[in-house]
């Protein structure tokens, strides 16, 4: 259940944004290939989507397994934090384990969070 709960707090946060800007197409192409970011997160080989506008919509959770990673700020508070995702793709599951920070910026002026943005760990 618990897991269930962190990847719809993934698709809303994933969201969030301008609607009138246009998908990515370069990082999804990156994202589809598997580019390596060389990120020294921990998550060996992650790809890098920082800023990533996503249009694919594939229903097979293999096309996505892989680890993520995006570097982002909490404007409010001039806080840098590190976005890491990573997606497992089995015979019939598909698990999705994510530290709860989004890929991109947040935290303008127009925020008003209940509680100060924290990794989860």
């Amino acid at each position: 259940m618990r897991r269930l709960a962190w990847l719809l707090c993934a698709l809303l946060i994933g969201a969030c944004g301008d609607e009138s800007s246009a998908p990515d197409a370069a990082t999804d192409a990156a994202f589809d290939s598997g580019s390596d970011s060389g990120s020294d997160s921990g998550m060996a080989s992650a790809t890098d989507i920082t800023d990533a506008d996503f249009s694919n919509r594939s229903g097979d959770c293999a096309d996505y397994a892989r680890s993520t990673v995006a570097s982002v700020t909490d404007l409010q508070r001039a806080t840098d934090f590190q976005s890491e995702v990573e997606i497992v793709a089995g015979t019939s599951t598909c698990v999705l384990t994510s530290n709860a920070i989004p890929n991109h910026d947040f935290g303008d002026a127009s925020a008003a969070f209940a509680t100060p943005t924290a990794e989860i760990t």
